[in-house]
């Protein structure tokens, strides 16, 4: 289903397709959840780490790892949010040029008729 916006400007009309941002929101919810997940794990991680203080300490290479999981998947929410912020933009800004050249073109035809 592809979800659009209208609004109107100085009698010109332009369609936003607001799809691809709802999709990305979506997908930036599930990596906050996920986000959670791992911040949970990395907590409990330095638990177990500050535990073994005055005994072998365990690996990092876990935290490490959600470390580097946390960071990509920032990374990517953010990238997902303004690509589809960027493309509704785009499209929005060609959709009122295109209304106002219409517009323009319809009002020229009617100066030179009326002439």
């Amino acid at each position: 289903m592809q979800e659009t916006s209208r609004g109107g400007f100085m009698g010109t009309t332009y369609t936003v397709n607001t799809g691809g941002l709802a999709a990305s929101a979506r997908k930036v919810i599930g990596d906050v959840k996920t986000f959670e997940d791992i911040s949970t794990g990395l907590q409990s991680d330095s638990g177990s780490i500050g535990s073994a203080v005055g005994s072998d300490c365990p690996e990092l290479s876990s935290a490490v790892d959600h470390y580097f999981a946390v960071m990509g998947l920032a990374y990517l929410a953010y990238a997902e949010c303004t690509t589809a912020l960027s493309n509704n933009m785009n499209a929005a800004a060609a959709s009122y040029a295109a209304d106002d050249q219409d517009a323009e073109s319809r009002y020229r035809g009617r100066a030179r008729k009326a002439i």
